[in-house]
């Protein structure tokens, strides 16, 4: 009998171990699982993401006159541009940013309704993921970098500010007019990332 009880002691001290090692295993397990998954989190909070311009920004330092890109258009595009010398202003802004409000309301007082061949196109990126992929597209194209918003784009010129200056995109808005290379450099993009579907808003009175 003293040799049963303690083989059964042996055997209970056993199972005690293994389950003690298993529990040890788990929690291991489930402490590295929440390093690595805090390291991605940390890994993502330190990637840039878009920011709003500060007001006091100065816009010569926003602005980007890039003449490298490809002056291909969209066959749409194109005539539309022969017939009309049709320019779409492009700006991409967030629902809460205040400097992007500024710019609306400044495009809206000063642009929309003023020419006849100005479309004004709205892409809000903080809320929808292909506006804001076909932000990032257009940056590249544009060679440039569009960390800030209000991001405008007319033609090649982009900018990422506003002034309170009536005149305000109007000499860029003329340039582009009388451009015969004019360059749809959003319909430019969206031709070549078919995966991309954003949603816009036209402007108008």
């Amino acid at each position: 009998n003293y040799l049963e009880v303690d083989k059964m002691k042996k055997e209970t001290q056993t199972i005690i171990i293994g389950i003690a090692v298993t529990l040890l295993i788990l929690v291991l397990t489930i402490f590295i699982m929440y390093k690595v998954t805090e390291r991605k989190t940390n890994k993502q909070a330190d990637t840039p993401t878009v920011k709003e311009v500060e007001n006091n920004r100065n816009e010569e330092d926003n602005t980007s006159n890039n003449t490298d890109n490809n002056n291909t258009n969209n066959e749409s595009n194109t005539s539309n541009n022969n017939v009309k010398n049709k320019v779409t202003l492009y700006i991409f802004h967030g629902s809460t940013c205040p400097a992007c409000k500024t710019a609306l309301e400044r495009i809206n007082k000063n642009l929309v309704g003023k020419y006849e061949y100005l479309e004004i196109k709205t892409y809000e990126v903080w809320g929808n993921k292909d506006n804001s992929a076909l932000m990032s597209k257009v940056a590249d194209e544009l060679k440039i970098e569009a960390n800030y918003i209000p991001f405008i784009v007319i033609d090649k010129y982009s900018t990422t500010g506003s002034t309170s200056d009536k005149d305000f995109l109007v000499d860029e808005i003329n340039k582009a007019h009388k451009n015969a290379n004019y360059t749809d450099v959003i319909e430019k993009v969206l031709t070549e990332n078919k995966d991309i579907n954003p949603k816009f808003e036209i402007l108008k009175k």
